[in-house]
């Protein structure tokens, strides 16, 4: 369904699991990037969305009612999901193992408030130009009275990263292609291992960081370089808006206030733009025509 929020200009994203929908857009006002997941749910559920400021957690700013729903606002989220970086190509191990570590606390700290999350899915985890990462969807959901429902999704998430690693068979084996994609392959066995241990024992895993760092230690996932000019181009973005939304653009010139100097290549003298040129004085340029005036003295006869 569309929708529309007063001051703000909306696009549709994606639809998460669930079945929700997912909106990017900016802030009419000061050009301040925004996401927004639009769930069903009654008005009265806002009350559990308030106060969700987490390590790791997108921020929830603002709930709206919209028809059939609740709009959950999230301010200045990064410009890319997980579902990106997949995209760009394969993720190395270490970055899997930083992207699950890091939404392990953030699963965590929203248990501690009380606070659940019914899906993960690349599409909903965000991801900064600096590699760390964010989770979004948030807000509103009861934390799920099944303990292994949250580290059952983790594990599934991760198992979704590593989906492209190939099967060690013995072609593979002879192309040596499983020695550059061993780590990768250790890790995607073992998550599908635990994977199985937590459904078949209805326990959580209670040393999963320990075992994520045992298989290689966490570092941030390698980010596309063209995500870092995106990201450094964002203030002359916002300066275009700006221009755009100027109601009387020829107003002011692009150098209105600029200043530069200029070198004389005669006496050495400058000029700064806006001054004028450089006044003489009075005596000196008179003195300087005598000298050449009027015809050479001569003699008596």
């Amino acid at each position: 369904m569309d929708v529309t929020l007063t001051g703000y200009r909306l696009r549709p994203a994606t639809t998460a699991p669930d079945g929700s929908t997912r909106w990017i857009g900016t802030r009419e006002s000061d050009g301040t990037r925004v996401a927004v997941l639009v769930r069903p749910g009654e008005e009265d559920d806002r009350a559990g969305y308030a106060g969700l400021h987490l390590p790791g957690v997108l921020t929830l700013a603002e709930v709206h009612a919209v028809p059939g729903g609740c709009a959950l606002l999230y301010a200045d989220p990064p410009a890319h999901t997980l579902e990106d970086l997949i995209a760009d190509g394969p993720i190395c191990a270490s970055g899997v193992v930083e992207v699950l570590l890091t939404l392990h606390a953030a699963l965590a700290g929203l248990a501690g408030r009380g606070q659940g999350h019914p899906v993960l899915d690349a599409g909903g985890v965000w991801v900064d130009a600096d590699g760390s990462v964010l989770l979004g969807d948030v807000g509103g959901w009861p934390a799920d009275p099944d303990p292994v429902a949250a580290q059952r999704c983790l594990l599934q998430l991760g198992t979704t990263l590593l989906a492209d690693v190939a099967p060690l068979d013995a072609g593979v084996a002879r192309l040596g292609l499983d020695a550059v994609e061993e780590v990768r392959r250790e890790l995607a066995d073992a998550l599908v291992r635990w994977q199985h241990q937590v459904e078949t024992s209805g326990q959580p895993l209670d040393d999963l960081e320990q075992r994520l760092r045992a298989v290689c230690e966490p570092a941030p996932p390698r980010i596309p370089v063209e995500w870092g000019r995106q990201a450094s181009d964002l203030a002359g973005m916002l300066r275009a808006l700006a221009r755009a939304d100027d109601p009387d653009p020829g107003s002011r010139s692009r150098f209105s206030s600029a200043r530069f100097t200029i070198r004389s290549p005669r006496a050495g003298a400058t000029t700064t733009a806006g001054e004028g040129p450089p006044v003489h004085s009075a005596t000196a340029a008179p003195a300087r025509r005598g000298r050449r005036a009027g015809p050479p003295a001569r003699g008596r006869l």
